[in-house]
């Protein structure tokens, strides 16, 4: 399954954003989400929560919401269809967490908003090359 996200591309970065304000990494892959039909649990009041775990304020979520969630593996190679997302370590994409959400698998395509750019595509290579040893783990939204 492909989804539409060019109109994406450029939305600037908000922290626990919506559009058309901006967005942050974890509201994109909700708004991939519902592009692809589903309906995602709310991300943003988990991770206004902190938790002190390695996930960091991610944990409660993943907590909250893990009958929702197929823990895929602990690489970038391991999320195979659209809407699959990677968690980083803190401090990755330049934000407490950062998350990477695939957008198209045949081109190996993710999406994440960054502070310095908003919403920016980024190839599954130079993920691996930017990130790669800061992969937490990639995760499937099981609807």
């Amino acid at each position: 399954m492909l989804v539409e996200y060019e109109d994406l591309l450029g939305v600037p970065y908000k922290l626990h954003g919506e559009l058309p304000d901006g967005l942050d990494c974890s509201t994109l892959w909700e708004e991939i989400q519902r592009r692809m039909g589903n309906t995602p649990p709310p991300t943003s009041p988990f991770r206004c929560a902190a938790s002190s775990g390695e996930f960091g304020e991610f944990e409660n979520y993943l907590v909250e919401t893990a009958s929702r969630f197929e823990c895929l593996g602990y690489s970038v190679g391991k999320a195979t269809r659209c809407g699959d997302f990677v968690l980083l370590k803190g401090g990755a994409c330049g934000v407490g967490r950062g998350l990477i959400t695939l957008v198209d698998p045949s081109a190996g395509l993710f999406l994440s908003s960054l502070p310095r750019t908003g919403v920016t595509a980024l190839t599954r290579d130079k993920v691996l090359r930017a990130w790669g040893r800061d992969v937490l783990a990639a995760y499937r939204f099981l609807e």
